[in-house]
């Protein structure tokens, strides 16, 4: 499939406002006092929201350590608790609810600590 200059421009703006909601959302974790797999997608979903996305494809994968390696990572009854020395991946995706916007899809990952692990 061949993007015309229009659907391109129009990928281009909603991966843009994605991205600027994974920034948001790195703000938010680092203000609260407690964080969860949860509150971060709740978070996000409020994001959507606003900026006026909505997502048929699942829920956005917020996942904490361990978690961030199980592929389409879905949280359970008891989500992991953000703590120090803490892998954080974000994966999200979206399009706009106006007429003909496709979808968009960014992963960040972060680390809530003071030094990487580094293991060889």
């Amino acid at each position: 499939m061949i993007w015309t200059a229009e659907q391109i421009a129009k990928h281009r703006e909603v991966a843009d406002l994605l991205e600027m909601i994974v920034q948001e959302t790195f703000s938010f974790i680092a203000k609260e006092k407690i964080v969860t797999e949860k509150s971060v997608q709740k978070f996000i979903l409020m994001k959507y929201a606003e900026y006026g996305f909505k997502s048929c494809l699942g829920l956005p994968i917020v996942a904490f350590n361990e978690h961030s390696a199980v592929p389409h990572y879905a949280i359970g009854k008891k989500p992991a608790t953000l703590k120090p020395n803490t892998l954080v991946l974000i994966a999200i995706w979206a399009r706009s609810k106006k007429t003909n916007y496709p979808y968009a899809d960014i992963t960040w990952t972060a680390y809530q600590g003071t030094t990487l692990p580094i293991t060889i």
